[in-house]
């Protein structure tokens, strides 16, 4: 049995081999056939903390290539077990391809599969001592990203309004100039339509699941651990969750001020929010225009250019001062609120807030950081 009989080793001879550029080597990409937890746990009970030279060099956090090394040898064979952040790779050196007999891919996933079945309790030793996370991802961040994303869109739209129709004829010229321009323009305003009614819908979104966050990491230890009452609270409506930030988290210097104008028009914002969120027709909140109408004669009050008449129509509450007033709304509840935030509470939170994936500690109650805002993955070229 080669797993049986490899042992940890510190060997001399092991650094010369993969400096060797002849040497025989073979590599084995797990694929999903070993749970790298149950193989990493199956290393710890037996062979105690990893002794390759990747987990000498690596730093103490996350944010590493290699998580993990073990480094073994199985009579002239060397055998590393690598872990990286989501892959378990098998190394496998010899000076001489002689020196590989009987060690192939199955042999070695095999047995280790066989011997993760023998150790079940040694492994649940291990494995019920290490810390246990969820990732989650952050529904703030996901949600503001995207309306930062359409905001951007939105700004760099700048749609440029075709003359308009003040005399009876065109010349062919100046008719094709004015449909060129009229598709121009009316291609332009419907890309801002598209883009700010997705901002006038996701920014109240954006602002609740601010607050909802805000709940989650300063709720008080004993709500935290009553599910049912924490639940209770994001039930609330918006503004008693904000009234009563101070009595149901920790951090907060004060009560919110409710007079405060942020407060107020963080308020109106979300009062106002239904007619997009849930598409309410109301003639008297979506009025754009008036006419009259004698049987089946239409008659307007005004004569208007179909291209002001369509933008009218389509940029109906997304206009820029529209939209940068729902994004101030937002920004300001966020500032009022960290600005009522003890220093260092706030400061941790700061950390958090625009964390796209974070974990929590269900033992613990506790959110954390647990990785870097990127991933490292590697594959190998062939020529």
């Amino acid at each position: 049995m080669i797993i049986n009989e490899m042992t940890l080793h510190k060997d001399k001879e092991y650094i010369d081999l993969i400096k060797n550029k002849s040497m025989e080597s073979l590599i084995i990409r797990n694929n999903h056939r070993i749970k790298q937890i149950d193989l990493y746990c199956f290393l710890r009970f037996k062979y105690g903390q990893p002794n390759g030279f990747q987990s000498f060099i690596r730093a103490n956090d996350s944010d590493n290539f290699i998580q993990w090394h073990y480094s073994f040898k199985y009579k002239k064979v060397y055998i590393d077990i690598l872990g990286s952040i989501r892959f378990l790779e098998f190394h496998v050196f010899a000076n001489n391809k002689a020196d590989f007999e009987n060690i192939n891919e199955d042999t070695i996933i095999n047995e280790l599969q066989n011997e993760i079945s023998k150790n079940v309790k040694g492994i649940l030793s291990i494995k019920n001592n290490i810390e246990h996370w969820d990732l989650f991802s952050n529904t703030y961040s996901r949600i503001n990203n995207s309306l930062k994303y359409f905001y951007s869109k939105y700004s760099e739209v700048n749609p440029e309004k075709p003359i308009e129709i003040d005399k009876p004829f065109f010349t062919k010229i100046e008719a094709d100039k004015y449909l060129s321009d009229m598709k121009r323009y009316t291609d332009s305003i419907i890309k801002i339509k598209d883009y700010g009614l997705a901002i006038r819908m996701l920014a109240p979104v954006v602002g609740e699941s601010f607050i909802n966050l805000v709940v989650f990491y300063f709720a008080r230890p004993e709500i935290k651990e009553d599910e049912r009452l924490l639940d209770s609270i994001f039930r609330n409506n918006i503004d008693i969750r904000i009234k009563t930030l101070h009595l149901n988290c920790i951090g907060l210097k004060k009560q919110i001020d409710q007079m405060d104008i942020r407060f107020k028009n963080f308020l109106v914002m979300m009062n106002k929010r239904n007619d997009f969120l849930h598409g309410n027709i109301q003639p008297g909140v979506n009025k754009f225009d008036h006419v009259f109408f004698e049987g089946t004669i239409p008659v307007f009050e005004s004569e208007k250019d179909i291209s002001v008449e369509f933008a009218s129509q389509t940029m109906f509450q997304i206009e820029k001062d529209d939209i940068d007033t729902c994004l101030n709304t937002i920004n300001g509840i966020k500032e009022l609120i960290l600005e009522n935030l003890q220093e260092d509470y706030r400061k941790q939170f700061e950390i958090v807030i625009d964390k796209n994936v974070l974990g929590w500690n269900k033992l613990k109650r506790r959110i954390g950081i647990l990785f870097p805002e990127y991933f490292v993955q590697s594959f190998m070229i062939k020529d």
